[in-house]
């Protein structure tokens, strides 16, 4: 195990990422052979890089973060910031941001929940497809 994640770390823009959990070596290497396969240009020097940067990840955001690089990349190799950009991340509000929403637009309140160890508000479904 190279890293686990316990507690949710918010965002400079009060979101968090949806992977939970830790970064394996066995994963990394799994993952390095796709990306080689699907990018047989990238040399030595990219991967040293690659693996030195990914820290904060999970084995599954590693995974999705390479599946989505094979499917939209547009040039004939990818740079590692393709791979470091990718994350999915749930939106978090304040108390006061949620009764603005409330007021002008048809959500209710009703349509959030208070997460207590982020001290702030989330839309329900994202509770619920996420796990929070």
């Amino acid at each position: 195990m190279l890293q686990g994640n316990a507690s949710p770390k918010l965002s400079q823009t009060n979101s968090i990422s949806v992977y939970k959990g830790e970064l394996t070596k066995r994963c990394i290497v799994e993952v390095n052979i796709i990306i080689q396969e699907a990018f047989p240009a990238l040399g030595e020097g990219f991967f040293k890089q690659f693996n030195r940067m990914i820290v904060d990840f999970t084995d599954q955001r590693l995974r999705d973060s390479a599946d989505h690089v094979i499917r939209t990349c547009i040039y004939p190799t990818p740079t590692i910031a393709s791979f470091l950009s990718y994350d999915n991340r749930i939106d978090l509000y304040s108390y006061k941001e949620i009764i603005k929403m409330c007021t002008t637009n048809y959500n209710g309140f009703e349509d959030y929940k208070y997460v207590e160890n982020l001290d702030k508000y989330v839309h329900i479904k994202d509770i619920e497809d996420y796990e929070l």
